[in-house]
């Protein structure tokens, strides 16, 4: 006899269960902004440094308390975690495309009349490998669990690829704003009014980049994947860009690079899968026909149809 999950009862519940997509975010922006108040309101202690790697976990706390809310296996959801039986070329996409985006903005900056120092190549190298294991299984992989292990799953049962994407980009951009404000030199050296183009440009290359977390993951259904990609952008952006220090206008032009850059792989992937970032499916709407308009609001108080 099969069994089946026990009735959620409760307000928290019942809200969770009829909006699962707002749930997740509210836990995953609570969970973590929580950790990071301390060091966005400028504490840099320890304790504050350690608080921000608990936040990180944050998404991934959110998908296992929605998952358990939803009287759903936990273990079934960690265990999707770890699908790696796809074929190798999407590994080597996650691996080498963060890796040839940092040399496609590095020339563009170059070209644009900014310096690099390749000097530091060898050094960056040598550190390239322990930086990625790190930064996939601490320093930003880890919210893959929640972003792409429950957030866009759930999104692409409700709405098309572009308009999930956009709704996850989006919030996903927002949720970073504590570490913005955390940083020791937000301005960069930049004025007011330049200062916001730049956090905007920031904001605009997150969005973009979550339509290459969807490819990636609507062509495997691997959450892992989506974990080592995000693990190899942090350690390519972390080491890779061959610049002790980035300041003023040289990291304005190095952000609009990126962007840019972002945003062209965006319109490739675009063209290249007629809309859909990713395989054809029979079971989702036609990205050819007309969109409508897609409010926050509405998404985030979609009912679930699992």
């Amino acid at each position: 006899m099969t069994s089946r999950p026990r009735p959620t009862t409760g307000a928290l519940r019942t809200w969770a269960t009829t909006h699962p997509v707002a749930a997740f975010f509210t836990f995953a922006y609570l969970y973590s902004w929580a950790f990071w108040a301390p060091a966005a309101l400028g504490y840099d202690g320890t304790v504050g440094v350690v608080a921000i790697f608990v936040g990180v976990w944050g998404p991934a706390a959110a998908g296992l308390t929605m998952t358990r809310l939803l009287g759903r296996s936990a273990r079934s959801w960690i265990h999707d975690m770890f699908r790696w039986r796809v074929p190798a070329r999407w590994y080597l996409f996650a691996l080498a495309v963060p890796a040839a985006i940092v040399a496609v903005v590095s020339l563009a900056f170059v070209t644009l009349g900014e310096d690099l120092d390749g000097a530091l190549l060898g050094e960056r190298l040598a550190v390239y490998v322990p930086m990625l294991v790190f930064l996939t299984l601490v320093g930003g992989g880890n919210e893959e669990w929640g972003w792409r292990g429950f957030a866009l799953p759930e999104l692409l049962d409700r709405y098309r690829p572009v308009a999930a994407t956009l709704i996850l980009g989006t919030l996903w951009a927002v949720w970073h704003l504590p570490l913005l404000a955390a940083q020791d030199d937000l301005s960069h050296g930049l004025g007011g009014g330049e200062l916001t183009v730049v956090l905007a440009a920031t904001v605009v290359n997150i969005v973009a980049l979550a339509f290459i977390y969807t490819y990636l993951y609507r062509s495997t259904r691997s959450t892992l994947l989506a974990v080592l990609l995000h693990g190899s952008f942090n350690a390519a952006n972390g080491t890779l860009v061959l610049r002790d220090e980035i300041e003023g206008t040289a990291y304005a032009t190095m952000q609009y690079c990126i962007t840019v850059t972002s945003l062209v792989i965006v319109a490739a992937l675009w063209r290249m899968t007629r809309g859909r970032f990713g395989p054809d499916s029979d079971d989702e709407p036609d990205a050819s026909a007309p969109i409508d308009d897609v409010g926050v609001d509405r998404v985030l108080t979609q009912p679930s149809r699992r």
